[in-house]
């Protein structure tokens, strides 16, 4: 009887830890600047330059811990929220009451703007809104 052929075993799973989620207000490392930091001045960036130095950021600042999709979702996000405060600011109120319906809910919640004065309650006559200032 030949002997039988040696197969070789496979090696056993390792376990992956999962890593914990680094918010994106607490990601610098070792001091250094946070992702939405860095994000929103390259947006500035783009902004600013167009034609010639677009690269030059890229090259001196450097998002470590995030996912080029968890990038351009929290890019997403920033003007999602843009766009709604642009359309209350406008006085449509239109961006906010999509997304309370998108969310199932046709409340709208108290949102201060620091810095602008203004603030956003369910109470639409001025005479019923809370004096927060």
């Amino acid at each position: 009887m030949p002997p039988a052929p040696l197969t070789p075993t496979p090696p056993k799973p390792t376990k992956q830890t999962k890593t914990k989620a680094v918010p994106w207000d607490r990601d610098g490392v070792k001091g250094g600047k946070r992702s939405i930091t860095i994000i929103l001045k390259a947006h500035q960036h783009q902004l600013s330059v167009l034609a010639g130095r677009q690269q030059a950021w890229k090259n001196q600042e450097v998002i470590v811990q995030r996912s080029r999709r968890g990038i351009t979702q929290k890019i997403n996000d920033l003007q999602t929220t843009y766009n709604a405060a642009c359309d209350w600011k406008q006085n449509t109120g239109a961006g906010i009451l999509e997304s309370d319906l998108d969310n199932g809910t046709k409340t709208i919640k108290l949102q201060v703007f620091v810095g602008t004065g203004t603030h956003l309650t369910p109470l639409w006559d001025q005479d019923q809104s809370p004096n927060l200032f």
